[in-house]
């Protein structure tokens, strides 16, 4: 009896498991996109005519949100 209930439990597991992964399955990640520099300059809190300069600088002062989320950027 104990090795019945063990594999009803396993079997529910794994069906729970396969349906979770169902949904994401065809779907692209949204942490392994490639970056645009409309999103790049976006994330870094910049106009898209800054990045150029943005990317050139060597010391860059950031300013975070409470989310810590980046709300400013400048060389």
């Amino acid at each position: 009896m104990p090795y019945v209930v063990g594999v009803a439990v396993l079997v529910c597991l794994v069906g729970a498991l396969r349906a979770r992964l169902k949904a994401r399955i065809g779907t692209a990640d949204e942490r392994w996109r490639p970056v645009g520099l409309d999103r790049l300059a976006t994330g870094a809190a910049l106009v898209p005519e800054k990045l150029a300069a943005w990317q050139k600088a060597q010391i860059l002062y950031v300013e975070h949100g409470p989310r810590g989320r980046v709300t400013n950027a400048e060389e």
